[in-house]
């Protein structure tokens, strides 16, 4: 018998629990009854059980049987000591044995004797996967311990001799065989005596007429194709022990994952269960834990071949922390997860080959919502899951607002059902986005609402579970820790699984020292005396790890230089904006890789540090970043973090990085025409690493959160002399220049406001330069050094200052205006005449109608296409912003006003007018909308303060072809920039052309 079976894992995904293992030689294979007292028929000589399976699953059979009472079946504890063969149900486990030694198969599944029901979580884990485990199975025995059949009938049998006793079997009216029956590709009937009966091929009528069960779902076809009520009627007339497995047993039935809660009664349970299945998009909120279980539901629906994408947002964590990636990873996760996908999304491509620029309504409705509209319930999977983790820790709040809104539109998809796991902190733009979702679309779970009995018994399980794995790795007494040290590391964890997380890795990486930094966290967590903030418990283990990692044998000197290391690796680590591998942070902090792993090392616990050099340095909690940042929370200044000076640090280096390693043409291309999309990536990561990527997109974002005293000549100002080209050609490789614009307009709201006018003036013509030259350099980099400088103003700061960059073979250079002229850049995306503008109230966006039937929002200040609203049938005539610049009304020939939300793009309201609108002005409430044909009253009034626009020294117009103020006309205007639309924000203003174009120009007065 094999002893030593090893306790639950309870990683996400549990492939398995243990099995039963046979010697197939070891069998009589002419006999098969069950009840036979041959000695040479009893293989209970030649089957153990095994220790939990978690990869590599062997083939396997599986039992289906009705229980007897407890006493009579033979459990996993006779199991464990050697099976008693005295109980009824050790018949059935014989028979098992010796079916699938006949079958060829030497491992088999016995719900019985395979599951440690004094286990909690075990037997969640087993009743959740119990659907799985059966359809994964090699065969299926129905074991009918209520039929039987004569000996004599075996070669030819009368139906009528054991046909009656099938028809009213007990199996059928039982909870759990419903799953039994509909889950495994192959079942076989067995009678009492192990006789073969037939399998459900051969017996499908006589099993639809008994159980009422469609053929088709015999036959295989899958569950999700039969509606609620259908499959919720196949268990109507069956009944299990506990009232509550009524619901449980239906779990798998309804592709469901769902705690236990025996003692609710069968009313609460199926309830519950009603509730999961109405829901397709199911967010959970709270303070810790939401990871884990986005992980785990993530991992269940991959081993089950249903997840069909996942997006795991981690606040500055590069293409993680933001919105920019989100709907191109999800539509390729679905293409490669649904093989009939791939080609409605390569055509999407095709048609829209720039679709990775457009703006997230377009991506959402080109890359993932058409081509899952295309599908036919034939050929996918009727249930697609999507896991999004998160969700708060996406960097933009209006971002995050559009995601809700555009999953919303989900629900329209007719052929496939596509359900979205989300979970988040319950920040506002969360709550405000599902309150604007019917409660049938969405189901929450409030993880801070859980009672504390129930997450400390979570907790317990958590720490027993773990702790006993570290005293088997040790060799550590059976009884380690004991029940009294567990209870009080559960009452030292408040409710913070994080807590719980950190104390095991803590105890784990002391290996020989593990029952010592135990007894360190028992006294440390014991110091913290009637304190019961959980986050006062946080910082005690927090603390108690970073000074187990300084050794003890250090010298003074030797411990200060070890600290100091250790704040600027760590200091680096929870500023930077994307994670960066120990390679990289080397390389941009000036400390040697090996002292940053040395660093590292010990700090496993709260740091995810991987083999490999090369991948990224990751917290394994954002609670850690915010100890190490508060004064008041890390009291020990060895390791407190001035999150200035680390900003400063990164800021130092990532300019010294890019001062040493760029450089013109620096993939080395023999021509200044290519196209940036000629260049593969590979070359473009390998002349541009990582790191150095790193510091063009933050240096400037690091510079600003260091709040650094910037002077003339100072290194800022000495980078941009010397390297601004060649930062510029970076970007555009990387594809990231609209992110280079709003780092230089920051930096130039920066520069005015120092003592630096030199600086200030190179930043300000700087801004100009990349704005003007926005479309050369996207396009072809290497033009940054041609076309940008030979068409810039001939007393252009940057071009001066780079004049000799001009190449060569430029002989002639055109006469160009002396000084930049009054248009800051001009934009094009509209197809026809463009009839209206408006400024955002806080002049970040600007709102463009056009005869082409759409409205576009435009980022004032890079030129980036935010968002194409489409709605209208007919020409867009006038749009205008809301006071509190939530809310964009549109009026059209289509004789309607749509209120948009100028967040999400939603419609909020469209109005019926009957008559064509031509003007539209806001009520200083919202309450309603002021136009040339009255007042129109608005469903979505606010309450908010209204956001107001700067003062303006004087008052700007257009008067024809002339930009005007109140002193006369000061700016005129060549033709193609006569607008059509005006908009004036401050000293920019918005021209609408008949062309399709807008443009933006600036006042210097």
């Amino acid at each position: 018998m094999q002893q030593g079976r090893s306790k639950l894992n309870t990683r996400p995904a549990l492939a398995f629990h243990s099995f039963v293992v046979g010697d197939p030689n070891s069998n009589d294979h002419d006999s098969n009854d069950p009840n036979s007292n041959d000695p040479k028929s009893d293989s209970s000589k030649a089957f153990s059980l095994t220790d939990d399976l978690i990869i590599n699953i062997p083939p396997y059979a599986i039992l289906s049987h009705t229980w007897g009472e407890d006493h009579e079946e033979v459990n996993f504890k006779d199991l464990a000591i050697g099976p008693r063969k005295t109980k009824p149900g050790y018949r059935k486990l014989r028979f098992c044995a010796q079916q699938a030694a006949r079958d060829g198969l030497q491992y088999f599944w016995v719900d019985t004797c395979c599951i440690d029901k004094s286990d909690n979580t075990e037997l969640s884990e087993a009743i959740n996967s119990m659907f799985r485990w059966y359809r994964n199975a090699e065969k299926c025995y129905v074991y009918l311990s209520d039929v039987s059949m004569n000996d004599h009938d075996q070669v030819n049998p009368s139906l009528e001799s054991w046909e009656l006793a099938f028809y009213k079997s007990r199996w059928f009216t039982r909870g759990w065989t419903l799953q039994e029956l509909l889950a495994p590709p192959l079942v076989e009937f067995f009678c009492s005596k192990g006789k073969r009966l037939g399998d459900k091929r051969s017996l499908e009528q006589q099993l639809h007429e008994i159980t009422g069960i469609a053929l088709q779902a015999l036959q295989g076809t899958p569950l999700s194709e039969f509606s609620v009520n259908e499959r919720m009627s196949w268990a109507k007339t069956r009944r299990t022990k506990r009232d509550e497995n009524r619901a449980y047993s239906l779990l798998g039935i309804f592709d469901i994952h769902m705690p236990l809660i025996y003692g609710e009664g069968t009313t609460s349970a199926l309830q519950r269960l009603q509730r999961k299945i109405d829901k397709s998009s199911c967010p959970i909120q709270g303070r810790t834990g939401k990871s884990t279980i986005a992980r785990t539901v993530a991992r269940n629906y991959f081993d089950k071949k249903r997840l069909g994408a996942s997006f795991f947002f981690s606040q500055g964590d590069g293409d993680v922390g933001h919105a920019g990636k989100f709907f191109t990873t999800i539509s390729k996760q679905l293409a490669n997860s649904i093989p009939t996908l791939h080609e409605h999304v390569c055509d999407a491509i095709k048609v829209q080959g720039d679709i990775a620029n457009l703006s997230f309504h377009d991506q959402w409705r080109h890359l993932v919502l058409g081509p899952l509209s295309k599908l036919t319930s034939d050929l996918c999977p009727p249930t697609i899951i999507v896991v999004i983790d998160a969700l708060d820790e996406c960097d933009d709040e209006n971002n995050i607002r559009i995601l809700l809104y555009l999953l919303a539109e989900a629900r329209s998809l007719e052929s496939v059902q596509l359900r979205v796991f989300l979970t988040s902190r319950p920040e506002i733009p969360i709550r405000h986005g599902f309150c604007q979702m019917p409660d049938a679309e969405h189901q929450d779970y409030v993880l801070h609402n859980i009672s504390p009995s129930t997450v400390n018994r979570d907790i317990t399980i958590f720490l027993d579970h773990n702790l006993r794995l570290i005293g088997q790795e040790r060799f550590l007494d059976a009884a380690w820790p004991g029940e009294e040290v567990i209870k009080c590391l559960v009452q030292a964890a408040s409710g913070l699984f994080i807590w719980a997380a950190t104390a095991c890795r803590f105890i784990r990486e002391g290996k020989r020292l593990a029952t010592r930094r135990l007894n360190t966290i028992l006294k440390n967590g014991s110091s913290a005396g009637t304190v019961t903030a959980p986050e006062k418990h946080l910082n005690n283990i927090y603390t108690t790890v970073l000074k187990n990692s300084v050794p003890l044998e250090y010298t003074d000197e030797e411990k200060d230089e070890s600290c100091r290391i250790l704040r600027q690796v760590l200091g680096s680590v929870i500023v930077l904006f994307a994670t960066l591998s120990i390679h990289s942070l080397s390389r941009l902090v000036c400390v040697s890789k090996e002292d940053i792993y040395q660093t590292v090392e010990d700090l496993h616990s709260i740091l995810n540090v991987p083999k490999d050099q090369t991948q990224p340095l990751r917290l394994l909690h954002p609670s850690f970043r915010d100890f190490l940042l508060d004064k008041d929370r890390c009291k020990d200044l060895n390791f407190w973090v001035d999150k200035k000076q680390a900003h400063q640090t990164l800021a130092d280096g990532c300019i010294r990085l890019m001062s040493t390693s760029l450089k013109q043409n620096i993939c080395g291309l023999s021509a200044s025409g290519v196209l940036a999309t000629d260049v593969q990536s590979s070359r473009v990561g390998q002349c541009l690493p990582a790191e150095l990527q790193y510091a063009c997109l933050y240096w400037i974002q690091h510079l600003q959160q260091s709040c650094a005293q910037l002077r003339d000549n100072d290194q800022v100002h000495q980078f941009l002399q010397e390297h601004l080209l060649h930062w510029l050609e970076a970007l555009g490789w990387m594809g990231r220049v609209s992110e280079g614009i709003h780092a230089i307009a920051s930096l130039d709201s920066v520069t005015v406001s120092n003592d630096c006018p030199r600086l200030s003036n190179f930043v300000h013509d700087t801004k100009r330069f990349v704005l003007h030259n926005r479309p050369a350099i996207e396009n072809a980099p290497l033009q940054a050094y041609c076309s940008a400088l030979v068409f810039a103003p001939a007393m252009s700061i940057v071009r001066k200052q780079f004049e000799d960059c001009i190449p060569r073979w430029i002989r002639g250079l055109p006469k160009v205006e002396n000084n930049w002229n009054a248009v800051l850049q001009t934009l094009e995306g509209h197809s026809h005449y463009v009839n209206a503008v408006a400024f955002s109230p806080d002049g970040k966006t600007l709102a463009s109608a056009s005869f082409d039937k759409t409205v576009k929002l435009w980022d004032a200040g890079s030129g980036v296409v935010l968002q194409t609203l489409e709605g209208h049938s007919d020409y867009v005539r006038a749009v205008a912003f809301s006071p509190d610049g939530k809310t964009l009304a549109s009026a059209s020939d289509d004789e309607t006003v749509k209120l948009w939300d100028a967040g999400s793009g939603a419609v909020l309201q469209t109005i019926e007018v009957g008559s064509v609108v031509f003007s539209l002005l806001f009520s200083d409430d919202g309450s309603f909308v002021q136009t040339d044909r009255g007042l129109l009253p608005t469903a979505f009034p606010f309450t908010g303060p209204a956001v107001l626009h700067p003062s303006v020294p004087l008052s700007v117009f257009i008067n024809e072809q002339w930009v005007s103020c109140d002193t006369g006309n000061v700016l005129w205007l060549p033709s193609e920039y006569r607008p059509s639309s005006v908009a004036v924000y401050s000293r920019i203003i918005g021209l609408g052309c008949p062309s399709g174009r807008v443009s933006f120009i600036e006042l210097g007065f």
